[in-house]
């Protein structure tokens, strides 16, 4: 069954028509699905008509163009964990109780474990919880964030990548959250951001802008802005936000704390992981990443000089060209004059 939705999560009822199929809030302007699933749609069951079960991972998101549970669970190491990691490593050293929410084939949550964190993961499917068990031997909770055995402050850290966009309830889900974290806990946050919110769907598209890739309304109930989710947080025991650079350019990267957020320099974060032998393998991960990261910037830096070098040569025999055939024609101009 398809329920209209007219109200935002932010309490105001006035929408406007941004696409087919979202509408977005006159007040925090936020984009809504105009198409939400009963309840039953989004619990992750492997058998049925379900979206987060065994055939989301392994057949719809390839119809996506995204590879399925398989290639991710090889791809994502070296690319969006160690990168997650390393900024959370900036805001919380271990040791510390940690949860992943969404955690798809549990790599991130084994990263975490060694880097000494106390990490367990939570899916909708109890088969993708087997797969992340099996795979990277991480523990997991199976369910939504409201049924999960965990202790009420018992949290130091909970992560939720590409999560929040997905809840139909964000406030109540915020708030449970809130709830299972210590007085000092930190939520960790990657979610689609409409930076453009102020311009249309067509200007978007005519644009293309890569942020439209998330328009996907039986998926992404709500799309976020800075401002949006930064009220959201607040509202909801989070009163501390930091950005940082997402890995990828149309998502943003939020760090939400119940208590101020201070940041730890390199040094800190290499003193604490050479504590252990784990933490020291996570340290050399890092390091590998980073020096990847330099090299990459380098040669892009490099052909960029290139390109300019090449530019300039191109304007300035141009130039030449246009004196060495401007010069005889002056010359007969004046001739005949």
């Amino acid at each position: 069954m398809t329920v209209i939705n007219a109200k935002c999560w932010c309490g105001a009822d006035s929408t406007q028509q941004f696409s087919e199929h979202y509408v977005q809030c006159s007040s925090c302007h936020t984009l809504i699905s105009a198409q939400i699933q009963s309840p039953e749609f989004y619990k992750g069951a492997d058998e049925g008509d379900t979206l987060y079960g065994r055939d989301y991972w392994l057949h719809h998101v390839k119809e996506l163009g995204y590879p399925d549970i398989y290639g991710r669970s090889r791809n994502d190491l070296i690319e969006r964990d160690i990168y997650w990691l390393r900024d959370i490593l900036k805001y919380r050293l271990p040791p510390g109780k940690t949860l992943e929410l969404g955690c798809c084939h549990g790599g991130s949550v084994h990263l975490m474990r060694l880097a000494g964190f106390d990490a367990s993961g939570a899916e909708m499917s109890p088969w993708l919880c087997q797969f992340a068990r099996d795979t990277f031997n991480v523990p997991m909770h199976c369910g939504p964030i409201e049924d999960l055995d965990v202790e009420s402050g018992s949290l130091d850290i909970l992560v939720m990548m590409d999560v929040l966009e997905h809840m139909p309830d964000p406030v109540g889900s915020m708030k449970q959250i809130a709830s299972l974290l210590k007085d000092d806990g930190m939520a960790v946050i990657q979610t689609p951001c409409c930076r453009e919110y102020q311009r249309s769907y067509g200007q978007m598209k005519a644009d293309k802008e890569r942020f439209l890739l998330h328009m996907k309304e039986q998926e992404h109930l709500y799309l976020y802005n800075e401002d949006s989710v930064t009220t959201l947080l607040k509202e909801t025991g989070f009163p501390y936000c930091a950005f940082e650079k997402p890995i990828f350019d149309y998502d943003m990267f939020v760090f939400a704390g119940k208590k101020e957020l201070v940041a730890n320099n390199a040094e800190v974060i290499a003193a604490r992981l050479t504590e252990s032998t784990e933490g020291r393998t996570a340290l050399a991960f890092l390091d590998l990443y980073n020096l990847l990261q330099i090299n990459e910037s380098s040669e892009v830096a490099a052909r960029q000089n290139e390109i300019n070098r090449l530019h300039a040569e191109m304007q300035h025999f141009k130039s030449s060209l246009s004196w060495r055939i401007t010069q005889p024609l002056r010359y007969i101009g004046k001739f005949f004059k």
